[in-house]
């Protein structure tokens, strides 16, 4: 079961997600826009 407090790992890889999907958004705008 996932814990609903995220513990500083699990947000280090949230920013790396969003790194990589601004970085999309910057290749491929109506990608970014499925994804999210």
């Amino acid at each position: 079961m996932y814990n609903s407090l995220p513990t500083k790992r699990d947000n280090h890889y949230a920013k790396i997600k969003i790194k990589s999907v601004y970085s999309l958004a910057k290749n491929n705008d109506s990608k970014v826009r499925i994804i999210l």
